[in-house]
C-alpha cells in the first residue's frame, strides 16, 4: 500500500514539474520532448509567414549578450521557462546579427518555416543545460497584470510542488522503514523459540503490534506463535492466548449476530492458512475460550448456518467444518445433535469432485468426536445399514476409479475407514464386501482398453484372490477372517489393473487390517469380557466344578506357589473371563486376520508380493504404499510379524526411496513397542539408519530411538554410540536431539554410566567399522561426560578408564582414553583411584600425547589446590 501511494506521489510530482519547468532532473531529450507539443502550437498560431520581416535594428536591440554562445544559451533558458515568444525572436535576431554562424543553420529549406524554426530550437535546447536559478521566472514588478496572473500560478505551482517533494521523501521513508520492519519480522520470529521467557514475551508483543498495523510478514509471525500454546511455562500461554483474543476475537459491531460472523471470518481465514501442528494449537486455543464463554453459542450457530447453506462459497463451508471440528472437541455433544444435518451436507455429495472430497475429510473427522461424548461403548455404535456407512462406502466406490489424484483419495479413506472402524458394530462386514468389491472393480476397469498402450499406467500384477457373492452375503461369514476365500494363494494368475487404483486398493487392504487389529483389541475384546463374566457369575460350584477348576487353574497354580488357600473366588472367575477373552482375540489376530485363508490374508499377499519385487513395481509411489501397508498389516499379528520381518529390514536398508525409508523407520518404533520379542533382535538395522544419507531419515530414526530408550521400551546398549556420533552431525536439528538424548538419558539412574565405557571403546577402536576423526571424538566425548555429575560414578570412571587403557592395543585408543580421563573433575579420591591403577597406564606415558593429556591433569589438581 506505501508503494502505491508513492508511485502515485511520484507521478504527481512529475506532472507538476513538467507543468512549471522545473525540469533537474529530467534528461533534456525527455524534456524537449514534454516543451515541443506547445512549441508547435506556438510555431503555427504567431508566426505570420506574409508580413515583412523587422528592421534589423529593431531585433538586434533582443542581443543581450555578446557573444553567440552565451545568446544561444539565453533561447535555451527561455524554451526551458516556456517562454517561446521570446525564444523565437531571439532567434530571429541571431540569424541576423549572425548570419555566418553555421551553429544556426537548419537543414530544413526556409519555405517549410515551422520544421525549420522547430529544428533550430531542438538543437539550441540541446546544447545547453540551463542552472535551477536560471529556470525561475523573473522578478519584474513594471509586468502586465497577465503576466503577474501567470507568474502568480506558477509559485503557487512551485509551492504545491515543493510540498509534493515533501510527501514523496515522507512516503520513501515511511517505505524503507516498513522494510526494516519487515526484515525484523522474520528475525524477531526466531526468537520465539528462545528459552528466555523475557525475550519471547517481547516478540510475541512485537508480532501483535504489527499485525495490527498491517505489516505483510507479521501473519506470518502471527501463525507461528500458535506453537507457543504447547509451551510448559503459563506466561508465554497466557501472553498468547490474550494475544490471539485481542487479534481474532476483539470485534466492535453492535450485534452478537454480526461479533459472531465477524469472528468466524477472522478464525477461517487464519484457519485456512496453518500447517497440522498450527491446526492442533488453534485447537486448544478455541477450546479454552468456549470454556471461558469468549466464544458463546451465537458463535456455534454461525459455523452451522454455514454447514447447512447450500448457496455459499465451498471455501467457506470448509472452513466452518475445520472450525466446528475444534468446537466439538469441547462439545462432542454437538455431533450427535446434528449428525443428520452432517451426514446430508458433509457425506452426501459427489465424489469425483476433490472438493467434495474435502468436505467428506472434514465432515468425518467431525464424526469421530462422537468418541469422546459420555456414552457406553455400545450407544456409541451404530447398525452396518445407518446411512453414515451407506454413504461413506459409496464414496469409497464412487472415487476409486473415478477421482483424480491418489493421496486425496487415501485421505478420504482412511478417514472413511477410521469412521466406520470406530462406530459401526459389526464393521468387519463392511469393509470385507467393500475390499473384495474393490478388487472386482480394479480387476474389470473399463479405462483399462483405453491406456493399454500406457506403461506409466498399467500393471501386470499377480491375482492373488477372488471371492465368491455367496460368501459375502452369509451372515454367519466373516468377510474379512476366517473364511476360505483364496482360489489362487500361490499367486500364479496375472491381471492388468491401473497403478492407480493399485495404489489405492493396497492402502486400504492395510489400513482396513490396522484398524479392524484396533477393533478386536478394543470393543470386540471389551465386549467378549462381558459376555465371559456373565457366563462365568452363572456357574454353580456344586455343579460345575469341574469346569471352574479349568477355567481357574491360573489363579490355583498362583495361590499354591504363594501358599494360599486355593478356594476359587468371584475375582477369580472375572480374571478367568478376562484372561480367556484375551487369548481369544490374540489367537483371532495371530492366526485369522492377516494370516489363515481370510480375505485380508489373500489381499496381503498382494502387499508383500510388491515389497518383493522392487523392480517389477518401479512406481514409488506404489512402493512407499505398498511399504506401510506392509507395516499395518506386520502389526496386526506377531505371527505375520515374525514371518516378514526380515523383508521389512530389507527395505529399510536397500529402497532408494527416502519417503519409504521415513515410513518404516516409524513402523519399525510402533513394532518394537508392539511385538518386542520378535522385533527386539532386529534392532541394530534401526540403529544402522543414523548412518542413513537422508538428514530425514537420520532425525526420524534418532527421534524414534529417544523415545524407545527414555520411555524404558528398548534396552541401552553398545549400539548407543551410533546415537552419539549424531552429536556431530551436519544437521543442526538432529546435533540438537542427540544432546538431548543423552541429557535425558543422564536422568534415568545410572543407565548412561554403565555405556559409557562402551560408547569410548567402540568410537575409538580401529577395527570399528566406522572411522571417527579425533576432534570429532573429543566434541563426543566432551558433552556425553559433562552429563554424569554424581562423585562415586567419576570415582568410578577413572578406574575402568584405567583398565580399559591396559586393554588397548592402539596409540589413538591411548590418546582417547587419556583424554576421556583429562576431562573429568578431580578430588582427592579420584586421584587416590588415579594413582592407584597407574600401573595400567605408567607405559602408555612414553607416547607424548598421552604424557601431554596427564600432565594436563597434574596441572589441574594442581590449580585446584
Amino acid at each position: 500500500q506505501l508503494a502505491n501511494q508513492l508511485l502515485l506521489a511520484e507521478e504527481q510530482m512529475q506532472t507538476l514539474e513538467r507543468k512549471i519547468g522545473s525540469f533537474k532532473n529530467m534528461p533534456r531529450e525527455n524534456i524537449w520532448e514534454s516543451l515541443q507539443p506547445d512549441i508547435i502550437i506556438f510555431l503555427s498560431s504567431i508566426i505570420n509567414f506574409s508580413e515583412e520581416e523587422e528592421e534589423v535594428s529593431q531585433l538586434t536591440q533582443l542581443l543581450t549578450k555578446d557573444t553567440l554562445q552565451e545568446n544561444i544559451k539565453t533561447v535555451a533558458v527561455f524554451l526551458t521557462n516556456r517562454k517561446f515568444e521570446q525564444a523565437y525572436n531571439m532567434i530571429r535576431t541571431i540569424e541576423r546579427a549572425f548570419p555566418a554562424a553555421k551553429t544556426i543553420k537548419s537543414d530544413m529549406p526556409p519555405s517549410n518555416t515551422l520544421n525549420y524554426y522547430l529544428t533550430i530550437m531542438k538543437e539550441m535546447f540541446m546544447m545547453y543545460t540551463p542552472s535551477e536559478e536560471e529556470c525561475q521566472p523573473e522578478v519584474d514588478g513594471n509586468k502586465p497584470e497577465e503576466e503577474e496572473a501567470v507568474d502568480e500560478d506558477v509559485s503557487k505551482e512551485q509551492e504545491e510542488l515543493k510540498m509534493q517533494k515533501v510527501l514523496v521523501t515522507f512516503l520513501m521513508d515511511c517505505l524503507e522503514f516498513s522494510k526494516k520492519v519487515e526484515d525484523a519480522v522474520l528475525n524477531v520470529i526466531l526468537i520465539l523459540n528462545e528459552e528466555s521467557i523475557a525475550e519471547v514475551l517481547e516478540a510475541i508483543n512485537f508480532l501483535s503490534t504489527t499485525y495490527q498495523f498491517g505489516v505483510p510478514k507479521a501473519e506470518k509471525g502471527v501463525q507461528e506463535m500458535l506453537s507457543l500454546v504447547f509451551r510448559k511455562e503459563p506466561a508465554v500461554k497466557e501472553a498468547v492466548t490474550a494475544a490471539y483474543s485481542t487479534l481474532y476475537l476483539t470485534v466492535d459491531l453492535p450485534s452478537k449476530r454480526e461479533k459472531a460472523i465477524e469472528k468466524v471470518n477472522r478464525l477461517s481465514k487464519l484457519a485456512s492458512s496453518l500447517d497440522f501442528g498450527q491446526l492442533e494449537a488453534l485447537t486448544s486455543l478455541i477450546v479454552g475460550w468456549l470454556k471461558s464463554k469468549e466464544l458463546d453459542d451465537e458463535f456455534i450457530n454461525v459455523l452451522l448456518d454455514r454447514v447447512k447453506a447450500q448457496n455459499i462459497e465451498i471455501y467457506k463451508k470448509q472452513t466452518a467444518l475445520v472450525l466446528l471440528g475444534m468446537v466439538t472437541q469441547e462439545h462432542p455433544e454437538l455431533v450427535k445433535t446434528h449428525l443428520p444435518l452432517l451426514i446430508n451436507r458433509g457425506l452426501r455429495v459427489d465424489c469425483s469432485d476433490p472438493t467434495n472430497v474435502d468436505l467428506v475429510i472434514l465432515t468425518c473427522k467431525i464424526i469421530s468426536n462422537i468418541s469422546l461424548c459420555k456414552a457406553t461403548p455400545d450407544e456409541k455404535r451404530y447398525p452396518p445399514d445407518h446411512e453414515m456407512f451407506t454413504l461413506l462406502i459409496g464414496n469409497i466406490r464412487e472415487s476409486f476409479t473415478k477421482l483424480e489424484g491418489s493421496e486425496i483419495f487415501i485421505q478420504m479413506a482412511e478417514e472413511a475407514v477410521n469412521v466406520i472402524m470406530e462406530f459401526c458394530s459389526v464393521p468387519n462386514e463392511i469393509c470385507g464386501e467393500l475390499l473384495c468389491d474393490l478388487f472386482e472393480m480394479m480387476r474389470l476397469d473399463p479405462s483399462l482398453e483405453a491406456d493399454q498402450n500406457n506403461d506409466n499406467t498399467i500393471l501386470n500384477i499377480n491375482e492373488s484372490c477372488t471371492t465368491s457373492n455367496d460368501t459375502i452375503s452369509n451372515p454367519n461369514t466373516n468377510p474379512i477372517h476366517g473364511e476360505d476365500v483364496v482360489k489362487d494363494k500361490n499367486l500364479s494368475r496375472r491381471m492388468n489393473v491401473k497403478t492407480d487404483t493399485f495404489l489405492r486398493f493396497l492402502f486400504l487392504v492395510g489400513h482396513v487390517a490396522f484398524k479392524y487389529s484396533q477393533f478386536l483389541e478394543g470393543y470386540y475384546l471389551e465386549t467378549l469380557k462381558q459376555k465371559l463374566r456373565t457366563k462365568f457369575k452363572t456357574l454353580s460350584p456344586s455343579r460345575d466344578s469341574n469346569k471352574i477348576k479349568e477355567i481357574t487353574r491360573r489363579s490355583i497354580k498362583s495361590k499354591q506357589a504363594k501358599g494360599e488357600e486355593e478356594t476359587v473366588t468371584e475375582s477369580d472367575l472375572l480374571a478367568a473371563a478376562d484372561d480367556m477373552a484375551t487369548e481369544q482375540v490374540r489367537h483371532m489376530l495371530d492366526s485369522d486376520v492377516v494370516c489363515g485363508n481370510g480375505v485380508l490374508a489373500g489381499f496381503s499377499l498382494l502387499i508383500i508380493d510388491v515389497c518383493k519385487n522392487p523392480k517389477k513395481y518401479q512406481n514409488p509411489l506404489i512402493t512407499c504404499v505398498a511399504a506401510t501397508a506392509l507395516a499395518e498389516t506386520m502389526m496386526v499379528s506377531s505371527v505375520f510379524c515374525n514371518e516378514n520381518m526380515q523383508l521389512l529390514v530389507t527395505m529399510l536398508e536397500k529402497c532408494s526411496e527416502e519417503n519409504v525409508r521415513l515410513s518404516l523407520v516409524i513402523a519399525f518404533g510402533d513394532l518394537l513397542f508392539k511385538f518386542p520379542n520378535t522385533v527386539e533382535p532386529w534392532t541394530r538395522f534401526l540403529y544402522a539408519r543414523l548412518r542413513d544419507e537422508s538428514w530425514k531419515v537420520r532425525r526420524n530414526t534418532l527421534l524414534v530411538l529417544s523415545h524407545l530408550v527414555t520411555n524404558e521400551m528398548v534396552k541401552v546398549k553398545g549400539q548407543i554410540s551410533e546415537v552419539a556420533l549424531c552429536i556431530v552431525d551436519e544437521n543442526e536439528e538432529i546435533v540438537d536431539l542427540a544432546k538431548r538424548f543423552f541429557s535425558e538419558l543422564s536422568l534415568k539412574g545410572n543407565t548412561l554410566y554403565n555405556v559409557l565405557p562402551d560408547i569410548i571403546s567402540h568410537l575409538s577402536n580401529p577395527a570399528s567399522d566406522v572411522t571417527v576423526e579425533e576432534k570429532n571424538f573429543e566434541i563426543i566425548l566432551k558433552y556425553i561426560m559433562d552429563q554424569i555429575q554424581k562423585e562415586k560414578q567419576l570415582e568410578n570412571l577413572v578406574e575402568k578408564l584405567c583398565k580399559r587403557m591396559k586393554e588397548s592395543i592402539c596409540e589413538r585408543q591411548w590418546k582417547d582414553l587419556a583424554f576421556c580421563l583429562s576431562l573429568l573433575p578431580w578430588s582427592d579420591r579420584s586421584l587416590r583411584r588415579l594413582i592407584d591403577h597407574a600401573y595400567c597406564f605408567c607405559d602408555r606415558l612414553l607416547y607424548q600425547p598421552v604424557a601431554t593429556l596427564f600432565l594436563n591433569i597434574v596441572a589441574t589438581v594442581t590449580r585446584s589446590n
